[in-house]
C-alpha cells in the first residue's frame, strides 16, 4: 500500500544508519521508549494527513511515505480547498543550526496519468491523444484493451443504432457505468433506462477510464451489471482560465468543432467553471443523408469552507442521425459493400416495396430486368429488398443536470451524495415497406405501400446516491451507501402517409395517427456495504456485498392499430398484429458478495483474484418482456392462441433475472522498460434472457426467452515494451512503446431444452438443443497491437487488430468471418508558438489497410436459426481526418 524510505536528511542526501541511531538521540531518550512512543503516535495519528506528533522517528517516517500504485478509491485525498489554512508564524526565523540532522519535503505538483491495478484497466487522456480528435472513448479502450471489442458503422464511433461494445462475452448493455459517480443506466441504442456515455460527454473532457473487467465493486450504483463496469471522471475546472478550440476536417465532407473554456479561480471562496461544446457534421459514407450532433457540458466547483465541496453538472445533447442500411448476411454478398437506403429515390422505393409486398415466392430471386444495373446476377431476393426501405432516422435530445455534494465530516470520514435527473426525447422510425397508405390519404387517388412509422421514446430517470466512507485505522476502511432510482418509461408510436412526393421533413413528420402507447414505470433500491483490509503494506483483501431490488410494472397501455389503421396493411389489408401486454415483473436479490485481493509481494508485481456475484434486473423496452411479442392478435385472429399479452403470462413463469459468478485470477508486472499482464477467468452465468426471432424473414415471430445456463472460460494477455528504457537509449532519441495483446475466449450456452416453434429447425417436440454452442456475436480470438513513437513535440502511432469469427444464431449455422482494424495517428505539438499555448496540428487515417468487413452488429435480437435477421453494419472505409488545436 505504502512504499517507506525509512529515514533521509533531505539537504545532505544522507541516510540515517541504524547504528548512529542511539548518537542523535535527544538525552535522556532510550531507543525503547523511542519505539514504544512511535507506536503509540501510530495508533493515534494513522492518517496521512496530519499534524506534526513531535516523534522524531514518526515525523521523519510520515514525510518519507509516498503513494504508489493505490487504488484510486481506496484512499481519500483531500482537495486543495479542503486542506485547513495554516497559520502564520510572526517574529524571526532563527537559521536551522548547520550540525542538525533533520528530515523535511518538497511539494511538487504533478499531474499522473491513471495506472491500471489488479484487475482493472485504466486509460488516460495521454492514451486518448493516439486517436483522432473525437473518437468515442470505448472505441480507444477496445483497442488497447484485451477482452474489449467495440464496432461502429463509422470511423470515430459516433453511430448511436450502429456502436456496439462487449467485454469477455458481456454486451454494453450487462455492465455497470457510470460519471463522475453518476448512474448512466442501460447504455443501449433505445435508452430506455439510461444513456450512453458518448451519447452525453464530450470525448476531450473525459480525463480517465476505468475498466474493471471481473465483478464490479459493489458500490457501483447499477442494476444491469453481470460481468464489468466502466467508470469516467470528467475534467474538473482549472484554478487558472484558460480556452482550447480544436477544429477538424475529414472525408465524406465531416468537420467538427470543439472547444473549452475555463474561468479559473473567481474569487477567495475558490468558485470555478468550465464550458465547453461540439459541433459535429459528417455526410454518410454510403447512401444520402447527413448527421449533425451537439453537445454541451458544463461543470462549477464551489468550495463551502474548508470541509465541503458543492459541484454541480449540466450536460446537453442533440443528435441527428440518418441510418444506415441494416444487412442480413445474404444481403451482404447480394447487395454488396455499401448497400444502403434508396434515399432520395422515392419512386424506386415505391417500386421495391411493391414488389416487397407481392413476391410471387418468398426468398425467392428478383428477375434481372427489375434490378438496377449493378445488383442484376447478383441473386438479389425478394427477402432482401424487403429489408431495403426509402429511408430511416433518428433524432435525441439528452438533458442530465446533476449536483454533487462532498463532505469531509473528519479528516478520516468522507461523505458524498449526488442527486441526478436525466430527461430524453426521442424520435426513431422511418419508412416501412410492410405497410400501405390508403388511397384516401396519399392526395393521388390510388394507394402507396409503403408508409412512415415512428416512435417517440421519451423518459424521465432521477433518483440520489449517498455513501459513507471511514478509515477506521491504517489498515482498514469501510463503505457504505444507498442507491435510489425510479425511471417512468412513454413510448407512443404514430403512423404517418406517404404520398404522391417525398416526405417534406422525415427527421420530423407532421400528420400522423397515433395508434399505440406504452408505459413502464421502474423503481430500483441498492444498498451496499465494503470494506477493505491491509493486512500488511503489499497485501490488501477488499470485501463486501450489496443488496438490489428492482420491480417494472405496466406495458401497453393501449393499441388501436386494428381500428385506427384499418386498410394499413400489407396490401391494403388488416394493419400487423398488434401486441399489447400489461404486468410487472421483480428482480430481487438480499446478498450479492464481492471479494477481492491484491498482493504487491515484489516492486512492480502484483497478483490479484477477484470473486463476485451479479444480479441484474429486466429490461423494459427495445427487446425486453413486453415488447413486441406474439406473431398474431386476437383483433385480427379471433382464434390467435400466440397473442402477446399470453406470451407475457407464460413468460413470467419461466423467466428469472439474470445472475452471474465471475471468477478472475491475474498478474500484472510493472517497470520502466516492461509493463505485462496475464489474467484467466470463468463465468458461470445463470437464466441467460434475450430477445429471439424465429420463423421467415417476411414474418418473423418475436419471444423474450430464457436461455438457460452458459459457462464461459477465457484468457487475457497483453505486454508492452519500451526499447528505449531497456537498452538505456539516450531519451533524445525518442520514446517506443510498442504493445500486443491476445484473447481468448470459449463461452458456450448448456441449454439443452429451449423452447422453439414455427422454425425450420424445430423438432415435433417443440423443443432444441443449443448445448456446446459458442455466444453469438462476441470473436473467440482477438490480437491487438499497438506501436507509438514520440519524440519532443512529434508523436505517431499505429493500432492494428484481429477478431476472429462471431457467431449470428443460437444454433450456430450462421456466422461472420474474422477481420482486421487498423488506424494511424501522426501529430506535432509546438508547445509556444506567440500567445498560443500547445499548437498541435495532427492527421490520423482509419481502415488503414482498406478492409471490407461487417462491423458493428445491432445486438438486442439473435435468432434462433437462418438468416432472417436484417442487424449486421458495414465498417466504413479508409477515412482521413485532420484538425488543428490550441489552448491560450
Amino acid at each position: 500500500m505504502f512504499s517507506h524510505s525509512f529515514l533521509s536528511a533531505s539537504k545532505q542526501k544522507k541516510v540515517l544508519a541504524p547504528s548512529r541511531l542511539g548518537k542523535i538521540l535527544p538525552k535522556g531518550l532510550t531507543l525503547p521508549s523511542l519505539v514504544t512512543g512511535t507506536l503509540t503516535s501510530l495508533l493515534f495519528f494513522p492518517h496521512p494527513v496530519r499534524a506534526q506528533t513531535r516523534n522524531p522517528l514518526l515525523d521523519a517516517y510520515f514525510d518519507s511515505v509516498k503513494l504508489t500504485s493505490l487504488p484510486k478509491e481506496s484512499l481519500y485525498k483531500e482537495p486543495e480547498e479542503f486542506k485547513p489554512h495554516k497559520q502564520k508564524r510572526h517574529g524571526h526565523h532563527p537559521k536551522p543550526d548547520p550540525e542538525h540532522i533533520g528530515v523535511s519535503r518538497v511539494r511538487k505538483k504533478k499531474i499522473l496519468e491513471p495506472v491500471s491495478h489488479s484487475n482493472e484497466d485504466l486509460i488516460g487522456q495521454a492514451q486518448m491523444e493516439n486517436f483522432a480528435e473525437g473518437t468515442n472513448p470505448l472505441e480507444v479502450l477496445a483497442l488497447t484493451t484485451p477482452g474489449a471489442n467495440f464496432n461502429s458503422s463509422d470511423a470515430l464511433g459516433t453511430d448511436p443504432q450502429a456502436n456496439t461494445f462487449l467485454v469477455r462475452g458481456f454486451f454494453q448493455n450487462q455492465m455497470g457505468v457510470t460519471m463522475d459517480g453518476i448512474p448512466l443506466g442501460l447504455q443501449t441504442f433505445s435508452e430506455a433506462q439510461g444513456v450512453p456515455y458518448s451519447n452525453i460527454a464530450i470525448p476531450e473532457n473525459t480525463a480517465s477510464l476505468a475498466l474493471s473487467q471481473g465483478t464490479g465493486d459493489v458500490d457501483i450504483p447499477t442494476a444491469s451489471m453481470l460481468g464489468a463496469s466502466i467508470q469516467y471522471q470528467t475534467m474538473d475546472p482549472t484554478d487558472r482560465p484558460e480556452a482550447a478550440i480544436n477544429q477538424q476536417f475529414g472525408s465524406f465532407n465531416s468537420w467538427r468543432t470543439f472547444g473549452r473554456f475555463n474561468t479559473g479561480r473567481l474569487n477567495h471562496t475558490g468558485t470555478k467553471m468550465m464550458a465547453s461544446f461540439v459541433r459535429l457534421n459528417n455526410h454518410q459514407w454510403t447512401g444520402a443523408g447527413q448527421n449533425n450532433q451537439y453537445y454541451m457540458n458544463f461543470k462549477a466547483v464551489q468550495p463551502l469552507g474548508r470541509n465541503l465541496k458543492l459541484t454541480l453538472g449540466l450536460d446537453w445533447s442533440q443528435l441527428q442521425n440518418w441510418n444506415y442500411l441494416g444487412n442480413t448476411k445474404h444481403m451482404l454478398r447480394s447487395l454488396g459493400y455499401g448497400d444502403h437506403n434508396l434515399m432520395p429515390d422515392y419512386a424506386g422505393a415505391i417500386n421495391w416495396a411493391g414488389m416487397t409486398q407481392n413476391p410471387p415466392t418468398s426468398g425467392g430471386l428478383v428477375p434481372n430486368n427489375l434490378l438496377p444495373t449493378g445488383l442484376q446476377g447478383r441473386g438479389v431476393t425478394y427477402d432482401d429488398i424487403s429489408n431495403v426501405v426509402y429511408q430511416g432516422n433518428q433524432t435525441q435530445s439528452h438533458y442530465l443536470p446533476s449536483l454533487k455534494l462532498d463532505w469531509n465530516i473528519r479528516p478520516t470520514v468522507k461523505s458524498t451524495t449526488i442527486l441526478y435527473s436525466q430527461l430524453t426525447a426521442a424520435t426513431s422510425g422511418g419508412s416501412n415497406n410492410a405497410m400501405t397508405t390508403p388511397a384516401a390519404y396519399t392526395g393521388t387517388g390510388y394507394s402507396i405501400p409503403m408508409a412512415g412509422q415512428y416512435v417517440y421514446p421519451n423518459h424521465w430517470r432521477s433518483g440520489f446516491t449517498q455513501t459513507l466512507e471511514a478509515r477506521l485505522n491504517r489498515r482498514m476502511t469501510i463503505k457504505t451507501g444507498v442507491w435510489y432510482q425510479n425511471i417512468l418509461d412513454n413510448y407512443p408510436s404514430y403512423a404517418y402517409p406517404d404520398g404522391g412526393m417525398p416526405p417534406a421533413n422525415p427527421l420530423h413528420p407532421t400528420g400522423g395517427i397515433q395508434y399505440m402507447n406504452t408505459k413502464v414505470n421502474t423503481n430500483t433500491f441498492q444498498f451496499f456495504l465494503q470494506s477493505k483490509f491491509s493486512m500488511t503494506k503489499n497485501f490488501d483483501f477488499t470485501y463486501g456485498f450489496k443488496s438490489l431490488v428492482q420491480k417494472s410494472s405496466g406495458g401497453t397501455q393501449w393499441d388501436n392499430a386494428t381500428t385506427s389503421l384499418n386498410g394499413w396493411g400489407s396490401n391494403g389489408g388488416p394493419m400487423f398484429y398488434t401486441h399489447p401486454a400489461n404486468g410487472s415483473l421483480e428482480a430481487a436479490n438480499a446478498f450479492l458478495p464481492h471479494f477481492n485481493i491484491d498482493y504487491r509481494f515484489l516492486e512492480g508485481h502484483d497478483f490479484y483474484a477477484d470473486i463476485g456475484e451479479d444480479m441484474r434486473g429486466y429490461d423494459t423496452l427495445g427487446g425486453s418482456a413486453w415488447s413486441g411479442l406474439g406473431s398474431c392478435s386476437p383483433g385480427n385472429n379471433p382464434a390467435c392462441q400466440n397473442n402477446a399479452q399470453t406470451i407475457f403470462n407464460q413468460d413470467k413463469q419461466n423467466l428469472r433475472p439474470e445472475r452471474s459468478w465471475n471468477y478472475v485470477v491475474g498478474y500484472r508486472y510493472t517497470s520502466k522498460a516492461f509493463v505485462g499482464v496475464i489474467d484467466y477467468y470463468h463465468t458461470d452465468f445463470i437464466n441467460r434472457l434475450g430477445s429471439m426471432t424465429s420463423g421467415p424473414v417476411s414474418n418473423p415471430i418475436a419471444s423474450y426467452a430464457n436461455l438457460g445456463n452458459e459457462k464461459m472460460d477465457g484468457m487475457d494477455f497483453n505486454a508492452t515494451f519500451m526499447p528505449m528504457e531497456f537498452f538505456h537509449i539516450s531519451p533524445h532519441l525518442g520514446h517506443i512503446s510498442f504493445s500486443n495483446g491476445f484473447s481468448y475466449n470459449h463461452a458456450i450456452y448448456e441449454n439443452s431444452h429451449l423452447a422453439c416453434t414455427s422454425d425450420p429447425v424445430c423438432p415435433a417436440s417443440g423443443f432444441i438443443s443449443i448445448k456446446g454452442n459458442q455466444q453469438v456475436y462476441y470473436p473467440q480470438y482477438m490480437y491487438k497491437m499497438n506501436l507509438n513513437y514520440k519524440l519532443g513535440g512529434f508523436m505517431t502511432n499505429l493500432n492494428v487488430n484481429y477478431n476472429s469469427s462471431r457467431q449470428l444464431t443460437y444454433a450456430n449455422d450462421l456466422s461472420l468471418p474474422g477481420y482486421w482494424t487498423s488506424t494511424l495517428e501522426s501529430a506535432y505539438v509546438f508547445q509556444k508558438a506567440g500567445p498560443l499555448q500547445g499548437l498541435k496540428f495532427s492527421f490520423n487515417v482509419s481502415n488503414l489497410f482498406q478492409q471490407k468487413y461487417v462491423g458493428a452488429i445491432y445486438g438486442g435480437t439473435a435468432s434462433l436459426s437462418g438468416d432472417n435477421n436484417p442487424n449486421l453494419y458495414w465498417a466504413q472505409p479508409r477515412a482521413y481526418f485532420g484538425s488543428v488545436s490550441f489552448n491560450f
